[in-house]
């Protein structure tokens, strides 16, 4: 291995043990989850099976579920997607946030019943918070995103030269199997890292939910009808169906999303924020933010691929058993290294000075960027078959695997000061560090110029 690739490849080593465990575990519940809706129908026909004989006011829902669990307080309500679906709720207890109950109207009794807590509820556990509590469990789900995020980023810069060349690949030993199997899943791997670090990060971000985040006390003058009402005149789209109603503290979200599942992914949603008391609007996103925000805010969608049928779902299925592959040839690989069974190629002695010079790591980073941007480009089109829009998607897609570059370069900003003081010790020449800052400098200029261009554009 040339050089200029040992550093890089310690970093995707190491990135690869330490999220390693994790990230089997929650690619194989992953692959589970894709199929949720199909597996819920199978297990659960009642909740598909609903025949309601009106439609059920949301003040009434509501008030039932409080006055039937007291000793619980709503965080959100769910309207069906389709008729023959259920209204559904989930539930916290008002003295621990992390006890949590999911119920569903009975059509026949009117009646909120407990859906009982099963395989997809245990898969959803696994595969969130790794079944810890909820802030820790987001906390380890986010190192484990980080470091899947540095090893795609890794890996792709190693073999940056031998991906246009992905139609000959050799599957002879297990070395050749990861190569060729992290070249192949590459798109799907950022996508799943970039994704993920942006849904744990906000959670992580916000630290830890308690009880006061939500509408534990009802307030004397609230009428959900009301608000319902205020909600469908403050959205700009009068045609859009409510998905569901979020009880956050002093404030009521009614998210706003039109049934066929693709505009989701795109951001084609709406969300309005009331005042419990006053109905008072606060705010109105979604379709009013910029597509620069809503790219970002479409994290979800994409890192789900609920936004349309069943062979999305199969392809998604299979990345993530791709992912797990990975995790465990990666491993092996890293096992038989150690043991000396494969040994590593020996690392020429460091040339001159003037090698590691600013200049020509910034050049390598700008040639990687090359390398990897229509990569982008033609992952988010490629899903743009799905979401019914490929150049949207492709703008999205860009976006969202753009932003580990920000975020890594924010990293070695804040590592910069004990370097940097260790450099005015002359404790240390840091030349390993001096290069990867050149090259994230690089990456990071490049992911600069493409958001300072989609906000320009108004993007």
């Amino acid at each position: 291995m040339p050089i200029r690739n040992i550093d890089v490849f310690k970093v995707h080593s190491w990135a690869g043990i330490i999220a390693g465990i994790g990230l089997l575990i929650i690619s194989l519940s992953g692959s589970v989850l894709c199929f949720k809706h199909t597996l819920e129908e199978i297990l659960h026909p009642e909740l598909y099976n609903a025949k309601y004989h009106s439609v059920p006011l949301a003040s009434e829902m509501y008030g039932d579920l409080n006055k039937q669990y007291q000793e619980w307080c709503v965080t959100t309500l769910y309207y069906p997607k389709e008729k023959n679906q259920v209204y559904r709720a989930y539930l916290i207890n008002r003295n621990n946030a992390n006890n949590k109950r999911k119920v569903y109207l009975d059509s026949e009794t009117m009646k909120w019943e407990v859906m009982k807590y099963d395989l997809i509820n245990f898969t959803e556990d696994l595969h969130y918070y790794l079944l810890l509590p909820r802030y820790p469990g987001l906390i380890v789900t986010f190192i484990f995103s980080l470091g899947l995020c540095i090893a795609v980023i890794s890996g792709a810069y190693i073999y940056r030269k031998k991906l246009l060349q992905i139609l000959s690949l050799k599957f002879k030993n297990l070395k050749n199997w990861h190569n060729s199997i992290g070249m192949l899943s590459l798109v799907f791997n950022a996508l799943m890292a970039t994704t993920a670090l942006l849904i744990t990060l906000s959670g992580v971000i916000g630290g830890p939910r308690g009880t006061s985040f939500y509408q534990t006390k009802i307030p004397k003058s609230f009428d959900l009808n009301v608000l319902v009402n205020e909600a469908k005149e403050a959205n700009p789209d009068k045609y859009e169906p409510i998905k569901y109603i979020s009880f956050l503290s002093e404030r009521t979200m009614f998210h706003f999303q039109h049934n066929d599942g693709k505009n989701g992914a795109l951001g084609a949603y709406h969300r309005v924020f009331l005042h419990p008391e006053t109905g008072k609007l606060i705010s109105v996103g979604g379709k009013n933010e910029s597509h620069l925000m809503r790219a970002l805010n479409s994290s979800v969608s994409f890192h789900f691929g609920d936004f349309s049928g069943m062979l999305l779902n199969i392809l998604y299925s299979v990345g993530g058993i791709l992912i797990s592959i990975l995790t465990i040839s990666g491993g092996l690989i890293w096992l038989k290294r150690t043991r000396g069974e494969i040994k590593p190629k020996k690392a020429k002695r460091e040339q001159a000075n003037f090698e590691y010079k600013f200049r020509r790591y910034f050049k390598k980073g700008c040639k990687a960027f090359a390398w990897l941007f229509p990569f982008m480009i033609g992952g988010g089109a490629v899903l743009g078959i799905f979401t019914g829009n490929i150049l949207l998607s492709a703008l999205y897609f860009t976006t969202l695997l753009l932003f580990p570059l920000i975020f890594n370069y924010i990293i070695l900003l804040i590592l910069w000061i004990p370097i940097g003081v260790a450099l005015l010790m002359e404790k240390t020449k840091a030349y390993k560090f001096r290069i990867y800052n050149a090259a994230s400098t690089a990456l990071f200029a490049g992911t600069l110029i493409w958001y300072v261009v989609m906000w320009y554009l108004r993007f």
